[in-house]
């Protein structure tokens, strides 16, 4: 330590041998900051200026830490939470790894994670074509929350509907009888041609005029026009 650096020393209000010290020992610029009672800035800027590169933490760290494993369950793309229970270290020591490592994959693996219940939701469809929002869940292994934010993140490849057949004009009990196995929440891909005979096939032909318009108005109101008119042409065809 040079002359210059002495005699601005005195007029410190911490120790300039207590700081090299503690930096040696590895600590961080805010613990030192802390022991010392000055600011992180102040620490920084003593570190510059005496020479000092950035704090040798990860050294300190990776004593506790087996890089190896680490480093292969990241490239496996494993979450940060499972990474650290696997290794008995915190959260924040992988996040911190994973950084200066180059191997942050939080949001890469977030996307992967989305895409993977995208194509097992969409291979699950294409084998059923239409399925409940409950088998849905129970298959993929997922909760309510997550199936709803699959479908809102894909619309343009999923679809939902709703069978709950309730009309102001036409009493709900018209149509009670006329279901087969088709009521709730059900997905299907978008614009998928096998959902007209899927749903023709579960719904009973219309007996009464009654039954006839409400099955009309409800699956309007599901289907949307064009869809309901086809499906109600393969019901009456039968």
């Amino acid at each position: 330590m040079g002359k210059k650096e002495i005699n601005m020393a005195r007029e410190l209000k911490f120790n300039l041998d207590e700081f090299i010290r503690l930096y040696r020992q590895g600590y961080l610029d805010k613990d030192i900051a802390k022991i010392l009672g000055i600011s992180k800035t102040a620490v920084k800027y003593w570190r510059k200026r005496l020479g000092l590169g950035e704090s040798n933490y990860l050294k300190r760290k990776a004593r506790k830490v087996d890089l190896g494993k680490l480093i292969e369950l990241l490239k496996q793309e494993y979450g940060y939470r499972y990474i650290a229970d696997q290794l008995n270290v915190t959260v924040s020591t992988v996040a911190l790894w994973a950084s200066k490592l180059n191997l942050n994959h939080r949001y890469r693996s977030f996307r992967s994670l989305w895409e993977k219940r995208r194509d097992m939701l969409r291979q699950l469809l294409v084998e059923r074509v239409m399925v409940t929002y409950k088998e849905a869940e129970r298959e993929l292994n997922l909760t309510g929350e997550q199936l709803r934010g699959l479908l809102r993140r894909y619309p343009d490849i999923f679809t939902s509907y709703k069978f709950t057949y309730y009309s102001r004009k036409y009493s709900s009990k018209m149509i009670d009888g006329l279901l087969y196995r088709l009521s709730g929440k059900y997905i299907a891909l978008r614009n998928d041609k096998r959902i007209i005979d899927y749903i023709a096939s579960r719904i009973f032909k219309p007996i009464t005029v009654g039954q006839a318009r409400s099955l009309r108005w409800n699956l309007k109101n599901v289907l949307g026009d064009e869809v309901a008119e086809k499906v109600l042409e393969k019901i009456y065809s039968k």
